[in-house]
């Protein structure tokens, strides 16, 4: 059973917004399911019928009662899609609605909108990231090594520890590399660069590889973004060379 015209377009505005998307019934209007916020005439205690969007920490609340706190007293019952963003997490969560439509009774179809329009949003982010990349490279990791002089030149609360990988190209997705060719990561643990890539001898993966000016003697591309190195499966590599 295909979404009505208008549910459809009111999912697609609502769902750009929101990192929490579930169908739930609102149970107790008025009130609260976590102990360090009262209930209050904007808030409400949901129970969570299906997960359509979420963190990977949030996608077990099916079953679970959230607490939905609107902008202004709503007035909502029953069986809802809520469109919202968590806030507060406790013996539950509490989530700031940001919309919600009547459920349908096409629930399977509202989840493959959700889904379809998230993976329509991580390709976009995606897209405009290999934009930005001066080389995007299947390649495997030969050898790490420590760019020593880096890091006496820069040392600093924030170093990030140069280090270089040795890649054996594959194919070149982007840019003119063949043959063995070195690759920069910060290898530190710091705030500032942990959540940046650290390749592992013998991996084989997709680098989306950057110039930020800094040229330590063969290691002049580098890895300096946490989405510079993706899986070389058969499915993330069409997705790549789609979108390139």
């Amino acid at each position: 059973m295909a979404l009505p015209k208008t549910v459809a377009e009111s999912i697609t505005r609502m769902a750009r917004d929101a990192r929490f998307i579930f169908t739930g019934t609102v149970e107790t209007p008025g009130a609260s399911s976590i102990g360090i916020l009262a209930g209050n005439p904007n808030s409400k205690v949901v129970l969570v019928e299906r997960v359509h969007r979420a963190a990977p920490a949030l996608q077990g609340q099916a079953g679970q009662r959230v607490t939905v706190l609107s902008a202004e007293e709503s007035g909502e019952s029953g069986r809802r899609v809520f469109f919202t963003n968590p806030l507060l997490y406790g013996e539950t969560i509490a989530v700031k609605e940001l919309g919600s439509v009547e459920a349908p009774e096409a629930i399977d179809e509202v989840h493959t909108l959700v889904t379809a329009l998230s993976d329509e949003t991580k390709n976009e982010e995606l897209r405009q990231h290999l934009a930005s990349a001066e080389a995007v490279l299947h390649a495997r990791v030969l050898s790490l090594h420590r760019v020593s002089q880096a890091t006496a030149a820069t040392a600093s609360e924030h170093d990030p520890d140069w280090w270089a990988a040795v890649v054996h190209v594959i194919a070149s997705l982007k840019g003119r590399h063949e043959g063995d060719i070195a690759v920069r990561y910060p290898h530190s643990r710091d705030v500032r660069w942990h959540a940046v890539p650290k390749p592992h001898d013998g991996q084989e993966a997709l680098f989306l590889l950057h110039r930020d000016g800094i040229n330590l003697g063969e290691a002049t591309l580098a890895l300096i973004h946490p989405g510079d190195l993706l899986s070389a499966d058969a499915r993330e590599l069409r997705r790549v060379k789609a979108l390139l």
